[in-house]
C-alpha cells in the first residue's frame, strides 16, 4: 500500500497541491502545521514570490528582516493524520524550518506502533534555536527512538 501524505501549512500552497494532485487516490494533502498537539499556530508566511519561505518563529522573521504576513493556521499531529496506516511508513520527510522536534513529538504513536524505515529531516541549528530547541535535543530524540 503506497500513499503519500503531504502536510502543507501555507494556505495558498496547499490549495495548489490539492488542485494538482487531489484527485489521485494515493495522495492526501493536509492543510495544517504538523506539531506536537492540535490547535492553532501563527505562521509567518513569506511574501514577494512563489519561493518565499515561511516559518513559525517570529525571531527568525525579526533576525533576518524577512517580509512576511502573519496567518493563523490549524495545527495537527502526524499521529492524527497517519492513524490509518496499516503498514510501516517507508519515508518520513520533515523540512519545517526549526519546528522539527515538535513534528516528531506529534508522531510518537506512528513511530512506536507502525514504525518508520527512513527519516529525511532537514534542520538548521539557528532555526531550531529560534524555535526553542537545541540541535542536540533533536538528535537525542532520534537516538532515544532507536535511530
Amino acid at each position: 500500500y503506497q500513499r503519500r501524505v503531504h502536510g502543507e501549512p501555507v494556505p495558498s500552497m496547499c490549495g495548489a497541491l490539492k488542485a494538482k494532485w487531489g484527485r489521485h487516490a494515493r495522495f492526501h494533502a493536509v492543510c495544517a502545521v504538523a506539531s506536537r498537539e492540535p490547535g492553532t499556530l501563527t505562521l509567518h508566511e513569506g511574501v514577494g514570490g512563489t519561493h518565499a519561505g515561511s516559518t513559525l518563529s517570529a525571531g527568525v522573521v525579526a533576525g533576518l528582516s524577512l517580509a512576511t504576513r502573519a496567518v493563523d493556521v490549524p495545527a495537527t499531529t502526524v499521529d492524527a493524520q497517519l492513524s490509518f496506516m496499516p503498514t510501516r511508513v517507508l519515508v518520513f520527510k520533515s523540512d519545517t524550518q526549526g519546528h522539527e522536534l515538535h513534528v516528531l513529538q506529534g508522531a510518537e504513536a506512528v513511530v512506536r506502533d507502525v514504525g518508520v524505515a527512513y527519516f529525511y529531516v532537514e534542520f538548521d541549528p539557528f532555526l531550531l534555536q529560534e524555535s526553542g530547541t537545541a540541535a542536540e535535543e533533536l538528535l537525542r530524540w532520534f537516538h532515544d527512538h532507536g535511530y
